[in-house]
């Protein structure tokens, strides 16, 4: 299970959910992890709040929120550790890349390790490889008592820096504007480690020295495309936003500044530079108010909420609050009329519940720009969709479309969306036109549950959307409402027998 918002932007809904790690196959590159300590991050703060729109974080993109990117616990064979991940470490059991596993130190409980990946991280990547920091070089680091500000200090000072308590000002407020310039004799700094937003993220790009570095860790003011003082860049400074999230992403494999980053951490951690930080610990039902503890920004080091007990973690007390379908992304599912103006957005539904291979059915294929815009979407993101026009109005043409899904991975659902309307009273009605409304939602069924039963043994899901009208009727409406009924009758029939169905009216 992980924690989610069952109601975007607000704290008060998150829950405890089922996750996509129920159909988890093992992989070369990543390992399944038991979770016992998360660490909240502001990323997790400003997403479950409302405060970033989900399309700025490339992990969270036309999905749901699923907080949590570093956490500390087992892996799978045992061993202590720690790690970063995209999303979802706020949570009973994670994915983690092996590049981004590290062993916990024996000295080191659970909890401190859970203090340390992301904010060292971003330390070592935003001040060592894009800042370029030099030993004896000035930096200002903003909100020095949070998290990323305590292992930057503790990363500063291992570098020969210097501190000292006239070194020490207010990060709420753009005093520290004057006590940088009387410091350094008006000259400013060589890096600045931002987090503030508004006119202290202006006053704190004017502290920069000549060839300063601006290192840039939130969010807020890039969202809003705040305008930034172009005069200052006469001095020679350089601009470097800093999006740990990113790491995962194939464009910031290729520069290899993920291993890279975390090669650092590794020989921080061996040569006792990097150091656990502070916390403040909630337990796994206290999810509220740890993120608005979070929220006050009066939290020293990192704020963590305790998912299991170190020592009996094989035991997990979290029961799930919400009931969620998901997926299986080695399985194929079939969605019969999936070009309409419904299927695609069940479609979209199920790709965002861990669905990676679809077909559709549609008898007119791709007629608009709408479908090609969302499918080319879909395959841009990995998804694989193929499109047939195979009708299933008989057994042959039903045959060969379970045949053409399996060859590309098991049936694990088949949806049932097709109809055709042909209203008119009852005196008025024509054989033919009766016949085209039952063919399309009774006959494709029935053909359906014939061909599944022998040739889908995988099958999870077995779904007709039928209607209201086969119980309440409609004038005008009884060739609809008989075929609707009669699919219901065949969804109660293969449920006696054990199959899966489900009929939604």
């Amino acid at each position: 299970m992980f924690i989610t918002t069952v109601k975007y932007g607000e704290l008060s809904s998150l829950k405890w959910v089922e996750t996509p790690l129920t159909y988890y196959k093992p992989k070369v590159d990543a390992d399944l992890c038991t979770v016992c300590c998360a660490s909240l991050n502001f990323l997790d703060i400003v997403a479950a709040t409302g405060q970033l729109p989900l399309d700025y974080i490339p992990q969270y993109k036309n999905s749901n929120i699923y907080p949590g990117i570093e956490f500390a616990g087992y892996d799978s064979k045992g061993n202590r550790v720690m790690g970063i991940t995209p999303h979802s470490s706020l949570a009973t059991h994670t994915m983690v890349e092996l590049d981004y596993k590290i062993p916990v130190p024996k000295e080191w409980t659970i909890e401190q390790a859970a203090t340390v990946p992301v904010a060292y991280a971003t330390c070592y990547y935003g001040l060592i490889i894009r800042g370029q920091m030099k030993r004896g070089e000035s930096i200002l680091i903003h909100s020095g008592a949070g998290g990323v500000g305590l292992a930057a200090i503790t990363l500063a000072l291992s570098m020969d820096c210097e501190l000292a308590d006239n070194h020490i000002g207010n990060s709420r407020d753009t005093s520290f504007e004057r006590m940088i310039m009387k410091e350094t004799s008006g000259r400013g700094v060589d890096l600045v480690l931002n987090s503030l937003t508004g006119d202290k993220f202006q006053a704190s790009f004017r502290c920069l020295a000549y060839n300063g570095r601006f290192i840039e860790i939130g969010k807020a003011d890039l969202v809003r495309n705040a305008e930034l003082g172009m005069i200052e860049f006469l001095k020679n400074i350089s601009v470097h936003a800093i999006f740990l999230n990113y790491f995962h992403e194939d464009f910031l494999k290729k520069t290899g500044d993920g291993k890279r980053t975390m090669q650092l951490l590794k020989d921080g951690i061996a040569s006792g530079v990097v150091r656990p930080l502070p916390s403040s610990v909630f337990e796994s039902h206290q999810l509220e108010q740890s993120f608005r503890h979070m929220t006050t920004g009066k939290h020293i080091g990192k704020v963590l909420v305790k998912v299991r007990d170190e020592k009996e973690h094989n035991v997990c007390k979290i029961t799930s609050e919400v009931s969620e379908i998901y997926f299986d992304a080695h399985k194929s599912y079939i969605i019969i009329g999936g070009l309409g103006g419904f299927g695609l957005e069940l479609a979209n539904w199920m790709i965002t519940r861990g669905a990676k291979i679809l077909i559709l059915t549609s008898n007119s294929g791709i007629r608009n720009g709408y479908q090609k815009l969302r499918l080319n979407y879909w395959k841009e993101n990995g998804i694989s969709v193929i499109v047939s026009k195979e009708n299933c109005l008989t057994l042959c043409s039903t045959q060969n479309l379970i045949n053409l899904a399996n060859k590309s991975a098991p049936v694990g659902g088949i949806f049932h969306l097709a109809l055709v309307l042909r209203d008119g009273n009852l005196v008025e009605q024509t054989k033919e036109n009766f016949e085209e409304v039952c063919n399309s939602k009774y006959k494709t069924a029935l053909n359906l549950d014939k061909v599944s039963r022998e040739y889908c043994e995988l099958l999870e899901y077995f779904v007709v959307f039928s209607s209201q009208l086969c119980g309440r009727g409609n004038a005008e409406s009884s060739s609809y409402a008989m075929a609707n009924s009669a699919m219901e009758r065949i969804c109660e029939e293969r449920k006696s027998e054990g199959f899966p169905a489900v009929s939604i009216s």
